[in-house]
């Protein structure tokens, strides 16, 4: 919408008043309005500051009559306390500022809150859909290819436990029910602290998907980009493979069992042999020219650097920002980092001295999410067999192959 455009409702404020704004993208990226979801705050505001002028009704018969316009009086420099502003978020209260209050002069600093409230959306983790000039997740069964998995018994903890995830992810709209002929089967690893892990065994899919050769990011070349900085904000991209669309033909391949029916993939699932190389193809073609000159992308991991003034760095972030925003990424607050002289990034220590081993952790395992997720995520191990390192067996895999073994 329009920042700025001022919407005048009269004193009629009951669930059954309709008001109709005019709604203008603003940008030259397709945006898609969904159903049953918000498309601003309405903040409210003085008329004392406003000049009221009448309007013509609008064309539309279904419109509402003639609303009067309301043109801003001209005045100085929006000077509203930051720190107001800034509670108006509860999605960026989780980000630590505290690296970038200690490296920036107060200015440069008020300029970076000023971004970030500018792009807050990129922290709010409502449901999004991927813009439509999405690249879509796309793949072919060979032919003759069947494959369909038996449910396999649960207990009523576990089948709860699978019916919160799958209303979870209904509700952000990442699977749907499914009629598929194909189906596999769903795997739950119970994790440190009682909580279990969702999976899905699509090794029978995978079997009859082709191999997707895309080139997939180097430890060692990624390294060699950080040389020299002197500022660094690490990013991280929250439930990444979900915002990449899946072509309508495939989801049905996609689909899994639950004790609640057959459910399928609307976004790219994990597990998929050719995910990480759709994945990295997606993120290079966001990114554009900004990769390895200003950020480095490493999975759903990314790092801006800067070699020369704050403010540059701060541009570099506003275009970041601009751009993940288009693609209707979603960012975990409580994993970025910005603005820091020092950062850990794939089992390094890196800053403006150089890049060294993190001693505290197994360089050869500290891969894709190994630091974040834990060693056994099975994206990790995908990324060492890709770079010819042998994946470490963790007691998280040996679950998971003990499970499959007895079911």
């Amino acid at each position: 919408m329009v920042r700025g455009f001022t919407c005048v409702l009269n004193e009629d404020m009951s669930a059954k008043a309709h008001y109709y704004c005019k709604v203008l993208n603003a940008s030259d990226v397709p945006q898609t309005i969904q159903p049953d979801k918000p498309l601003a705050i309405c903040t409210p505001i003085n008329v004392d500051d406003y000049d009221i002028l009448n309007g013509d009704s609008w064309d539309e018969p279904t419109s509402s009559p003639g609303a009067p316009q309301c043109i801003a009086r001209p005045g100085p420099v929006d000077t509203t306390d930051l720190n107001t502003q800034w509670a108006l978020y509860p999605q960026l209260h989780e980000l630590d500022m505290e690296p970038a209050r200690k490296t920036l002069a107060q200015p440069q600093f008020d300029a970076l809150r000023r971004i970030i409230i500018r792009h807050e959306r990129l922290w709010n983790t409502c449901p999004k859909e991927p813009p439509s000039h999405a690249e879509v997740c796309d793949f072919s069964l060979k032919n003759g290819a069947a494959f369909s998995a038996k449910t396999r018994p649960m207990n009523e903890p576990a089948r709860n436990a699978l019916r919160k995830i799958t209303l979870e992810q209904l509700e952000k709209r990442i699977i749907e029910p499914s009629t598929s002929r194909f189906s596999s089967a769903v795997v739950l690893v119970p994790k440190k602290g009682g909580s279990i892990r969702f999976a899905i065994d699509y090794r029978a899919l995978n079997k009859h998907i082709d191999t997707d050769a895309y080139t997939l990011p180097n430890v060692d070349e990624a390294l060699a980009s950080l040389h020299g900085c002197t500022f660094f904000s690490a990013l991280d991209m929250k439930e990444a493979f979900w915002s990449v669309p899946l072509a309508e033909h495939a989801k049905e391949y996609t689909a899994f069992q639950t004790p609640d029916g057959l459910m399928q993939y609307r976004r790219m699932p994990m597990g998929l042999k050719t995910a990480s190389a759709v994945f990295c193809r997606y993120v290079d073609r966001m990114l554009g020219p900004m990769k390895w000159t200003q950020v480095l992308a490493y999975v759903d991991d990314l790092l801006v650097f800067g070699k020369t003034t704050a403010e540059e760095h701060l541009a570099t972030l506003d275009k970041l920002f601009t751009q993940l925003g288009h693609y209707n990424m979603t960012l975990g607050a409580g994993k970025c980092v910005l603005f820091s002289d020092t950062l850990h990034f794939l089992g390094h220590i890196v800053d403006k001295d150089g890049v060294r081993p993190d001693e505290r952790q197994d360089v050869c395992n500290s891969g894709h999410g190994a630091a974040r997720r834990g060693a056994g995520d099975p994206g990790a191990n995908q990324q060492s067999q890709r770079h010819g390192k042998r994946p470490r067996s963790t007691p998280l895999l040996q679950e998971i192959h003990q499970g499959l073994l007895e079911n």
